[in-house]
């Protein structure tokens, strides 16, 4: 049997993340809202091309005014439930995470009101 078979080009973009972890102490006893439906941490090319993380695509326009020609950026495939590997609290791939969550500091996120609130609460 003969089947018709169609390529399609998909150009992407991954982002790059900085090599400075945010200290892994402030995390200790947190309830993860990041980890919960409010971020969607960008991959890596690394990242993407490993196969161990599910992805999506996500539309993010200030890094398209600021990367002209970026598209289709990568990002963990995060559900309305939050990120897959939140389970019960406790990130399960902690020391492989993603370096998009190895560089996050919630105490730096001032662009998101429930984030905010959060670490007025907590800190």
């Amino acid at each position: 049997m003969k089947h018709d078979v169609r390529v399609r080009t998909i150009k992407i973009t991954t982002v790059e993340q900085s090599d400075k972890e945010c200290s892994g102490t402030i995390c200790s006893g947190c309830s993860a809202p990041c980890c919960t439906g409010m971020k969607t941490p960008l991959l890596t090319e690394a990242e993407f091309l490993s196969n161990r993380f599910p992805v999506k695509m996500v539309d993010i326009l200030e890094l398209k005014a600021e990367v002209p020609g970026a598209e289709n950026v990568i990002g963990l495939g995060i559900t309305g439930r939050g990120c897959p590997f939140h389970v019960d609290g406790i990130c399960t791939i902690y020391e492989t995470r993603p370096q998009s969550c190895r560089v996050y500091d919630c105490r730096n996120d001032t662009t998101d009101p429930k984030m905010m609130e959060f670490v007025r609460t907590r800190f």
